[in-house]
């Protein structure tokens, strides 16, 4: 009896921690899947921040890959992400354009992950996070820096004329004050 009651007291232990943890994968602001590796990289969970991001239920998206969810602008990105993974066990700071369910407008995803050994499988813990809104802005950081350059060059140049032309009436004036000095010489 007291074996059944510890067992029992085990498995609510392990429920509750389990909960805990669906919780906080799925509260997460950041895009979240895990992925297993000996699967084809099929999601086993994506978190409410992908299925938002993404578009795709989960039902939809487990089971399957990025690959066939069609979510990838470009796959040779997620060979990269998966070639780094396998080498190292980790990705970080990997940008790549992502395209949502129903969307024709990619947007720009930071991917950051680790393969984690569970058992007989190695799942791949994901980050996704939609950094297009800063890529943006850095775009608009270096086109209007790009501007301020041109204008600062266009200034320079500007200035540099306006000397020269200062420095040829100085010499005119000079010259025409040096003939007059010697016309009054002359006159005197």
């Amino acid at each position: 009896s007291q074996e059944l009651h510890e067992r029992i007291a085990t498995e609510n232990a392990l429920r509750h921690t389990e909960e805990k943890f669906k919780i906080f994968f799925n509260a997460s602001p950041v895009a979240l899947a895990v992925g297993l590796r000996e699967n084809n990289h099929t999601y086993a969970e994506v978190n409410d921040q992908w299925v938002r991001q993404f578009g795709y239920s989960r039902e939809e998206a487990c089971q399957k890959n990025g690959l066939q969810l069609g979510i990838w602008a470009d796959a040779e990105d997620r060979h990269r992400i998966i070639q780094q993974l396998e080498r190292s066990g980790t990705v970080s700071g990997y940008e790549a354009w992502m395209y949502a369910r129903d969307s024709d407008e990619p947007f720009l995803c930071r991917f950051t992950g680790r393969s984690i050994q569970y058992g007989d499988q190695t799942l791949e813990l994901i980050s996704m996070q939609d950094v297009t809104a800063v890529h943006r802005h850095e775009q608009e950081m270096m086109q209007l820096n790009a501007l301020l350059e041109e204008r600062v060059q266009e200034r320079t140049e500007a200035l540099t004329r306006t000397n020269e032309d200062l420095r040829t009436a100085v010499r005119n004036l000079e010259h025409a004050q040096a003939e007059l000095l010697q016309r009054e010489k002359m006159a005197a």
